[in-house]
């Protein structure tokens, strides 16, 4: 059975930093962000399209949001780690997948490969900033109440819980290079220990 590190950590703690850095190693990458976006895009159209107009109150994010806790509550916490399913089944190379919010993904994607979980960890004053320097989704908009409301609504999920169970955690608040370089080692020998 093939071998996944799950990614997790609150929204903007440097998850994507650590896919890169994954990717460049050798890992194969798996989005469950992008498997929200593109079924959000496919179902939500008209919703998502308003608010990246500008024409409703809500931004990018939040409609994807609302979208992924609408298809949670319908098809069980663990339902996005399923779509995922057939592309970590068909991978030979260790997976490294992106965004894991809830113990339902885990048990699910337990079943298509060994696994460990890597929490990344970011005080929230540091990720409210990192989310609106970013602009992803109309992001530089957020409010601190809207910020909040998120990591509230991924509590909902099931991270909380998550985060309790991860197997590594990585500290993201010192410089970016100490963050990069803390997860190339722990990346490279967790490489040495599943190739």
């Amino acid at each position: 059975m093939n071998y996944a590190l799950g990614v997790t950590g609150y929204p903007g703690a440097g998850k994507s930093v650590v896919t890169s850095i994954a990717e460049e190693i050798g890992f194969k990458k798996v989005s469950m962000g992008d498997q929200i976006r593109r079924r959000t895009r496919e179902d939500w159209g008209d919703k998502l399209e308003r608010a990246e107009n500008g024409v409703s109150d809500e931004t990018p994010s939040e409609v994807y949001g609302q979208y992924a806790t609408v298809m949670r509550d319908m098809n069980g916490k663990g339902i996005v780690a399923e779509w995922c399913g057939k592309e970590i089944s068909e991978n030979d190379s260790p997976v490294v997948i992106d965004g894991m919010r809830s113990p339902e993904e885990r048990d699910a994607f337990e079943g298509y490969v060994n696994m460990d979980v890597l929490f990344i960890h970011a005080p929230a004053s540091l990720r409210f900033e990192w989310i609106k320097n970013r602009a992803r989704d109309n992001e530089d908009a957020f409010t601190f109440e809207s910020f909040m409301n998120r990591d509230e609504r991924e509590n909902n999920w099931g991270l909380n819980e998550l985060i309790q169970d991860s197997d590594f955690v990585v500290h993201n608040c010192t410089s970016e290079y100490s963050f990069e370089q803390d997860i190339t080692d722990l990346l490279t020998d967790i490489r040495g220990l599943h190739w």
